[in-house]
């Protein structure tokens, strides 16, 4: 992996419109934090993720939290001859979920939403059913958040929350380059904005007191 201090040349391909004072004042403040941000390729593991080799970067990193993105791109290490992909998904999350219990350490994993789910849901953030590939990675969260990119908004629902309420539609616009997000507004099941006070909202990382912190 890499700190988070990234260099020019991959600052330049994802953030393509931040000139060079803004990046260098980027730096800086992530300087101020005393955790690290580190990303981890399958070049880098030698091969597609597993569960196992995710545990142990964490462990050697002392890690708070944990992003995997995403679902497809990992490799079963209890897969058998003949398992389909719904046994192979099944078997990632619940190994996750599993490292995430023990360690009290926070998984946030991300997985397409089926074929159907994006056909049907033009108008419709996908359900619980509409997660690509396996019924079980819903009921191996703790929590589910279906995301989409409508317009230059993102919108996000609360599908499953072991811990607190869901339903209803949280609304922001996105500024994917400068990591920027302005509050737009809550939309609840019948449509009606509650909220529409805009409020700025600059990407920050943390370590998470709890896996509670995240959801």
């Amino acid at each position: 992996g890499f700190p988070l201090e990234l260099t020019r040349e991959i600052a330049a391909e994802n953030w393509l419109e931040i000139n060079e004072k803004e990046y260098e004042d980027y730096i800086q403040q992530l300087s101020k934090y005393n955790n690290k941000f580190i990303v981890v390729t399958p070049k880098l593991l030698g091969g597609k993720a597993t569960v196992s080799k995710l545990v142990s970067i964490c462990e050697k990193e002392d890690a708070g939290l944990l992003v995997v993105d995403q679902l497809s791109l990992m490799k079963d290490e209890r897969a058998k001859k003949g398992d389909n992909t719904k046994q192979r998904y099944a078997n990632i999350s619940e190994d996750l979920f599993s490292f995430s219990e023990s360690k009290g350490i926070p998984v946030i994993l991300a997985a397409q939403a089926n074929r159907k789910s994006v056909e049907e849901g033009e108008n419709d953030l996908p359900d619980l059913e509409g997660i690509a590939g396996a019924d079980d990675i819903a009921q191996n969260s703790s929590k589910v958040l279906a995301l989409r990119q409508k317009d230059d908004a993102i919108e996000i629902a609360v599908r499953k929350n072991r811990s607190g309420r869901k339903g209803g539609i949280v609304k922001y616009s996105w500024n994917i380059d400068k990591g920027i997000f302005e509050f737009i507004g809550f939309e609840n099941v019948s449509g009606h904005i509650r909220q529409n006070k805009k409020e700025k909202v600059e990407s920050q990382i943390r370590r998470p007191k709890s896996k509670e912190d995240i959801f």
